[in-house]
């Protein structure tokens, strides 16, 4: 069996009930987003910090880069041993690195823990831990990218955030679970395009393109509480099939 974790369901501000989008594929230890809680979220759910070993980062902002110090200093001050590999757009890998250096500029010196920066261009593959995985551009900020995860069992799309787009339905198809994002509802959708993102409808839309087999809505409004039955609603307004408004912590079973 094959699970993901969800380490945090909001976008842009970390709220007293709960952090932001942050993921973990679990038995690969393979984190998707580093936001300023998921380290905290981690352990929350019984899984060591230091025993992650990569990190995909969708793009440069802060509520998806902002605990990557924060996770590095805890593994250094364990002793942490080994290689720790980040992989993003160059454009978000050198945000990555400049947060890293600003936060805690001697964070690597004198330890055993060193830092492979791996810049990943939109329409490339490539291989971590037996996943393979591509990426496309997200319409979202410069450097944004979605990526497709892939074993001979199940695959997995994450969009990060995006308006919808043409790139992520084409990476999305026929997997077995698309985490889309859904920052606004439908009475917001002229906000969600001015900002970059998309609302539980459009992500509807998307999944319903690429044929996925169930839809994780994420990235949900900050300031005000998840409304589940809307957010549902609305998707399946757009989309047939399994739709998950999922909660911090949950365990979502992938195959």
């Amino acid at each position: 069996m094959a699970f993901l974790h969800v380490l945090g369901v909001y976008g842009s501000l970390p709220r007293g009930y709960g952090g932001t989008s942050s993921f973990l594929l679990g038995e690969e230890r393979v984190l998707i987003d580093c936001g300023p809680t998921t380290p905290v979220a981690l352990e929350k759910i019984g899984v060591d910090p230091i025993t992650i070993e990569n990190l995909l980062v969708t793009h440069l902002h802060g509520d998806h880069t902002l605990g990557i110090p924060l996770l590095l200093l805890e593994m250094v001050m364990r002793g942490r041993k080994g290689k720790i590999s980040i992989y993003g757009s160059d454009i978000t890998l050198n945000s990555v690195s400049s947060i890293i250096r600003n936060s805690f500029p001697s964070i690597l010196d004198k330890t055993d823990l060193s830092l492979e920066f791996v810049p990943i261009a939109p329409g490339e593959r490539f291989v971590v831990n037996q996943l393979e995985i591509r990426t496309a551009q997200a319409d979202h900020c410069p450097g944004a990218l979605g990526y497709q995860i892939t074993t001979t069992n199940w695959k997995i799309c994450f969009s990060g955030d995006t308006r919808p787009s043409q790139n992520i339905i084409k990476l999305a198809e026929n997997v077995d679970i698309l985490v889309h994002e859904a920052t606004f509802n439908k009475e917001k959708e002229k906000l969600a395009e001015t900002s970059g993102h998309s609302t539980a409808s459009q992500a509807g839309i998307v999944a319903s393109k690429a044929k996925v087999k169930r839809l994780v809505l994420t990235q949900c409004e900050p300031l005000s509480r998840v409304d589940t039955e809307t957010m549902i609603r609305e998707a399946g307004s757009t989309f047939k099939g399994e739709i998950i408004v999922p909660k911090e912590f949950e365990r979502i079973k992938i195959y």
